[in-house]
């Protein structure tokens, strides 16, 4: 999940990117823009809602893991937590001006 973020961050995703690419370049501005608004409120309400519902939920329960004798919990933790860092990216995307379409570059 941490390597995931990382790749947000780095715009790796491929899906809005394409999407994106084939507009009027009129209307990639406000795409791009709306496409980080868009990630943002899944981001918050999946990873960081409901992953984080699900770690205190686990450690509530205290289920504990067999070879390392943790609490699962704990390793659910990285799901909000990674959560936190693509809603940090995100931000990022908004606050920075958009990449410049190479394509009118020619």
């Amino acid at each position: 999940m941490l390597g995931a973020a990382i790749t947000y961050r780095d715009r790796g995703h491929l899906g809005f990117d394409y999407l994106i690419s084939r507009m009027h370049p009129d209307a990639k501005p406000l795409a791009a823009r709306l496409a980080e608004c868009i990630c943002i409120a899944f981001i918050a309400y999946t990873l960081v809602y409901g992953g984080g519902g699900l770690m205190l939920r686990s450690l509530a329960n205290g289920q504990i893991t067999p070879a390392l004798g943790w609490q699962v919990g704990w390793l659910y933790s990285v799901i909000p937590l990674s959560g936190g860092f693509f809603l940090l990216f995100a931000c990022e995307h908004l606050m920075q001006p958009l990449p410049e379409d190479q394509d009118h570059d020619a």
